[in-house]
């Protein structure tokens, strides 16, 4: 996460904690640790000053990602105090080292939540120790903004996931593509889907599938209903598709010239057996309308 969008999230999660504060709450569970025990929140938002907390591995095998986060987040504190802070109030950095140990991460999460009184924690890196520090959290009531994308699979009212889930990552980017391929459909984003005509409707349903980043591309009969100018637009964005992005396609079509114009390979199906097939070439069109009339 950039700098920029760090000071944009201290002060929102400070402003909520301001209003609202953070409780403590507790469902005893087998095994529960200590750590985990509830306790009534002792955040105090009545100074002049408002902590919040940073656990990061300033030691071990993860500093090495890690430590750069933490610097991240003093530099983008200090940039926030120095424009006045949270609401009049100034945020105080409490740091602490989980040292690349989940366990190290639940123990320091819960001192910084009891014993130093923060209004939230910004850390983690790890699944790991995100997962061990998930109880601690959930059972204190209190926040933890985790900075990193994560595999997804999981949902807590307690944790803020900054980062993307495994099939929103690139996404944005994936978009992008889509749109570059399709450049018709940038001006009707904010149109209702039940206002596009036929043809960017088919357009918008084959930008939508290349947003997933398929190895395999399925197209049936895409050219009906369609006017021709966007059937020439169509096929010359299947040949792009085939040729720059190593997509493969696979075509179910009834135009014989549209599908032969951008296929290396055709078969004909009759009640569902392969009636005939080839390799496309000159007399491609006549072989397959050859077999379509028998």
């Amino acid at each position: 996460m950039t700098v920029s969008a760090r000071r944009a999230l201290i002060p929102a999660l400070v402003s909520a904690t301001l209003l609202t504060g953070c409780g403590a709450k507790y469902d005893p569970q087998p095994g529960a640790q200590a750590a985990q025990a509830p306790s009534a929140s002792c955040v105090d938002t009545s100074g002049d000053t408002v902590k919040v907390g940073l656990l990061n591995s300033l030691s071990g095998t993860m500093a090495v990602s890690e430590t750069t986060v933490n610097r991240s987040l003093h530099l983008a504190i200090e940039e926030i105090n120095a424009d006045g802070g949270v609401l009049g109030k100034e945020l105080d950095p409490v740091t602490e080292d989980g040292a690349s140990e989940p366990t190290v991460f639940a123990e320091k999460a819960s001192k910084l939540i009891r014993q130093d009184c923060v209004a939230a924690v910004f850390g983690g890196w790890t699944s790991a120790s995100r997962k061990a520090m998930l109880p601690v959290f959930e059972a204190q009531d209190s926040l933890l903004f985790y900075p990193v994308q994560y595999e997804g699979l999981e949902s807590s009212p307690n944790i803020f996931y900054t980062g993307a889930t495994t099939n929103q990552q690139n996404g944005r980017a994936a978009v992008d593509r889509a749109l570059a391929m399709f450049p018709a459909l940038e001006g009707l984003l904010e149109r209702r889907a039940g206002l596009l005509s036929g043809g960017q409707r088919q357009q918008l349903a084959i930008a939508r599938a290349l947003i997933t980043e398929p190895s395999l591309l399925i197209l049936d009969e895409p050219t009906e209903g369609i006017q021709p100018s966007v059937v020439q637009e169509i096929e010359q964005k299947i040949l792009q598709l085939a040729a720059g992005t190593g997509i493969r396609v696979l075509l179910v079509e009834q135009r014989v010239g549209f599908a032969l114009g951008s296929a290396t390979d055709w078969y004909v199906l009759d009640s569902g057996r392969v009636s005939a097939s080839g390799r496309a070439g000159e007399r491609a069109e006549e072989h397959a309308r050859a077999a379509l009339a028998l």
